[in-house]
């Protein structure tokens, strides 16, 4: 992002100046331009994470990983503590679901799928631990 907002201010910069400036290779310049929209439309997705991540990758099965992280992400809002193992557990549970054959969600996996989604297994404690009821039985 850094390169194309530095272009955008001042579009008559040539390209080898660029790539001196970023101390990139002109080959790597030129393939961030020409993905200039792939890489805006994810830093407007990802927000303040993308500056952790110089690559845009997704992960094997994208539309599987996005309801694993929306059930993550509602389970801790609703103060449920998410381990690694519940975690893989609904991972290959949620497999099945979308016919992913014999996925095994190992160890691996489940920390680079933390990692793609900027996701933490913590323990919950104090006030902000309290868990409603009704919402384990869900």
């Amino acid at each position: 992002m850094d390169v194309i907002k530095k272009l955008e201010e001042n579009p008559c910069t040539s390209k080898k100046s660029l790539a001196e400036h970023f101390n990139v290779p002109e080959s790597t310049l030129r393939g961030i331009l020409k993905n200039r929209e792939a890489i805006i439309a994810a830093h407007r997705e990802c927000g303040i994470q993308s500056k952790k991540r110089s690559r845009i990758q997704g992960g094997k099965f994208e539309e599987f990983e996005k309801v694993l992280v929306l059930w993550f992400k509602e389970a801790r809002a609703s103060n449920i503590p998410v381990h690694i193992e519940l975690l893989r557990e609904k991972a290959v549970h949620l497999s099945k679901s979308f016919e992913m054959g014999n996925f095994s969600a190992s160890h691996g996996w489940v920390e680079k799928f933390k990692n793609r989604h900027d996701l933490a297994t913590r323990v919950l404690s104090g006030k902000s631990a309290s868990v409603n009821e009704g919402n384990v039985a869900q």
